[in-house]
């Protein structure tokens, strides 16, 4: 996994932290870590699919092709989420293609007309999305459990206490 936040549990399956956790909730979080690592399996899978649309795209429309390697990956989150997110097609297509061409903001905004209906297409788009809408159902899945548990702590130990 590439994030530490993720390995914490795998750091809590290593040691008697393990034996004091409910079992629902350790399949619950095995569940959980095995949809980002599928998740974050596919990513690049169509991240290469985009990069290749693309570069498909351009080479119809514009005699031209993109030379920055993860393109796919670049413009992934904004593909998934159906809009250009952070302004990456601008910025990205300003000097970036070859032979070199200037593409004119009317030229960038059908390219992404073309490259969004091209990428929703893309089987491996729609596996991400799909895996994508899993991932996060079962986090908040997850989310919703901790949220009871806490709860349940909570109670029985703050009716035991005259802190509270």
């Amino acid at each position: 996994m590439p994030h530490p936040q993720f390995n914490a549990w795998e750091r809590i399956k290593l040691d008697t932290r393990f034996l004091q956790t409910p079992n629902y909730l350790s399949v619950a979080l095995d569940e959980y870590t095995e949809s980002i690592k599928n998740y974050m399996g596919h990513r690049g899978e169509a991240s290469t699919a985009i990069r290749n649309k693309l570069n498909e795209i351009l080479q119809e429309n514009f005699e031209t092709e993109c030379t920055v390697i993860n393109i796919g990956d670049v413009l992934l989150g904004s593909i998934m989420m159906e809009r250009d997110l952070r302004g990456d097609f601008s910025f990205t297509f300003d000097h970036s293609l070859r032979p070199d061409r200037k593409l004119t903001q009317e030229d960038i905004e059908r390219l992404k007309l073309l490259i969004f209906q091209g990428a929703k297409e893309l089987e491996q788009v729609k596996d991400l999305k799909y895996i994508y809408e899993n991932m996060n159902s079962r986090m908040d899945e997850l989310i919703l459990s901790l949220q009871i548990v806490i709860r349940l702590i909570n109670q029985k130990y703050e009716s035991k206490t005259t802190l509270f």
